[in-house]
């Protein structure tokens, strides 16, 4: 849901996000030229972000404008890749975005400019996966991602580092490599849901306590 308390959801054939009110039969929609995976609603309801299989779009929802940034009109932002599975956006007004492809980007929409933290087989510290599925930013401003094939990795937005954390043999591993959904709740615990079941990282910050093992549990609310 958004700031305004209304619910948003994305469907296709046709591509559309739509915005519903729960008080109101007819359901407002936002048609779309590519898939919709993920959406930012900017305080005061009028601009919608929305990241697709095809970039990122700006929607100014009153005055029916829209801008796109896409490897084919990236313009000077540095913008290199399109497949957007999940964004957030910091308290300085920074997305954070997983991509499928291109790892994560950290987007500055006022500097308009794009970075991309990609995987490095020469660096340990470098994201363990381009292929970025879902993230969180946590209570400290640290950006956790989940990927496809790769684990967990949170990034230390201070020293620009990656920590990883994946499945081994150790039974307090995490349950799966494929990390699909990331939450934090209100003791700040980290959560994290994927093929292998339901795991929660314990407070010495390297091992997990697992649930719902070998249940796939890829949501979280």
């Amino acid at each position: 849901s958004s700031a305004d308390g209304l619910f948003w959801t994305t469907a296709y054939p046709p591509a559309a996000i739509f915005n519903v009110s729960f008080t109101n039969t007819s359901i407002p929609f936002v048609p779309l030229k590519a898939n919709g995976n993920a959406f930012y609603q900017e305080a005061g309801g009028n601009v919608l972000w929305i990241g697709t299989n095809k970039g990122l779009i700006r929607k100014d929802l009153v005055k029916k404008t829209e801008k796109i940034w896409s490897k084919d009109n990236p313009g000077n932002s540095g913008w290199a890749h399109d497949t957007i599975g999940n964004m957030t956006r910091d308290k300085n007004g920074i997305f954070w975005i997983a991509t499928l492809g291109g790892g994560l980007c950290q987007f500055d929409p006022v500097a308009n400019k794009a970075v991309y933290y990609m995987h490095d087989k020469n660096n340990q510290a470098s994201i363990s996966s381009n292929m970025a599925r879902n993230l969180l930013i946590d209570h400290n401003n640290n950006i956790w991602v989940g990927t496809w094939g790769a684990g967990l990795d949170m990034l230390n937005t201070k020293a620009q580092k990656f920590v990883h954390y994946i499945n081994t043999k150790d039974t307090t591993s995490l349950s799966s490599n494929t990390a699909d959904y990331i939450y934090e709740d209100k003791d700040s615990n980290i959560w994290v849901g994927g093929f292998g079941g339901l795991d929660r990282l314990n407070r010495d910050g390297k091992t997990f306590h697992h649930y719902l093992e070998k249940n796939a549990t890829l949501t979280m609310y």
